[in-house]
């Protein structure tokens, strides 16, 4: 305790405010952090154009890899 407050109460107050910001700072990213999931969870489950596209690419390139001669790919 202090010499100017004997009786302890700035110091107990002092304690309770920190606690009490961390407490609202834990109830805050607690928020933030559902808020975040729920969103993960809302977006669109349909791969991305560009994610599209390349599963194509990947195909075509695996279907032209497969082939035994070039003549045979450039004839389709």
């Amino acid at each position: 305790m202090t010499d100017d407050d004997p009786d302890g109460k700035e110091v107990m107050t002092m304690y309770t405010t920190t606690g009490l910001e961390f407490q609202l700072a834990r109830e805050r990213q607690d928020r933030e952090i559902a808020h975040a999931a729920r969103m993960r969870l809302c977006a669109s489950q349909t791969p991305s154009l560009r994610r599209s596209i390349g599963f194509s690419i990947m195909r075509i390139g695996a279907r032209l890899a497969a082939e035994p001669s070039l003549e045979l790919a450039r004839s389709r």
